[in-house]
């Protein structure tokens, strides 16, 4: 304890530069790299067929509201939308391919149908699948 106001002073700077140096913070929240690399293998291999949260949290080994956050927290993004932008990845790949009409490119990257397909895909790129196509 101090005794007067200057020595008090005098000791304070002492002790805050003799204390230990913190640890660096560590991200808290987040899925790790393993986590990470299984939910995008199960998303990836599971395009063309009905995916759930379930499914993605239980590659990751956690809770569907606890795989929601540190997803979020992981990549930016929600996983619906990481899955969304998958799927329509991969269908690009497949119209430059051109051997799948546009039902069927729809149907292989997991939409209902076409028109919801080209809906998304308009969407997300500012242009039409058939439009997409006629410009490669």
């Amino acid at each position: 304890m101090c005794r007067n106001l200057i020595s008090c002073l005098h000791v304070a700077p002492v002790e805050n530069h003799s204390r230990k140096a913190k640890k660096p913070l560590t991200p808290k929240g987040k899925l790790s790299g393993t986590q990470l690399t299984d939910v995008i293998e199960i998303a990836r291999s599971q395009l063309g067929v009905e995916l759930n949260l379930s499914q993605l949290a239980n590659a990751a080994q956690v809770s569907d509201f606890h795989f929601s956050r540190l997803f979020k927290n992981t990549t930016g993004m929600a996983p619906h939308q990481f899955v969304l932008r998958l799927r329509l990845e991969q269908a690009k790949k497949l119209l430059r391919i051109n051997q799948l009409s546009l039902s069927e490119v729809a149907l292989a990257v997991g939409f209902f149908d076409q028109s919801h397909f080209s809906n998304v895909f308009k969407r997300a790129f500012g242009m039409s699948p058939r439009a997409f196509v006629k410009t490669l």
